[in-house]
């Protein structure tokens, strides 16, 4: 019997042009469902970096039903795209992780929230709520590979009510 190879993970880093917004998606298709969508995807945003909503980082995987299961540190991402303009940690204030499940049970993909970071001064609900849309998204229908095609996306989930 042989084996099928898995590719290994997909990293892109987009910077939108004309705009100090950058945006980190790292995503792996797994096929073992038959389908060619990402297993996984994890999602970093920074916007105005150290102002209030400008950074969030999310990922999940597909589920059958939703779930947030967020793995808690107190150690400081240091690697983040917010940089020296704030502080960011690993797993979500209360309040996030709130505006998160209200969120999933809205969404047409079902997805276990399992990655998440946070700055101090530039996260807010609402990046996590559209990071949250977006994340549902990309899981459910794939991450386009155009990168304008990438910023409509994140741009229609941030117009969203």
């Amino acid at each position: 019997m042989q084996r099928k190879k898995f590719p290994g993970p997909d990293r892109r880093h987009l910077i939108r042009p004309g705009r100090s917004m950058q945006l980190r998606i790292e995503s792996s298709v797994g096929y073992r469902d038959g389908s060619n969508l990402p297993t996984f995807v994890n999602l970093e945003w920074a916007g105005r970096v150290g102002h209030p909503s400008s950074y969030g980082l999310l990922g999940g995987t597909r589920a059958r039903q939703p779930e947030l299961r967020i793995w808690t540190s107190t150690s400081p991402f240091r690697q983040s795209l917010a940089g020296s303009a704030d502080e960011v940690f690993w797993g979500l204030p209360a309040e996030y992780e709130e505006a998160i499940e209200r969120t999933l049970a809205d969404q047409a993909s079902a997805v276990n929230v399992g990655t998440a970071a946070h700055g101090m001064v530039g996260s807010s609900n609402l990046v996590f709520m559209r990071l949250t849309t977006l994340l549902c998204r990309l899981l459910g229908a794939g991450i386009p590979t155009d990168d304008d095609d990438v910023w409509r996306l994140l741009d229609s989930c941030w117009s969203e009510k």
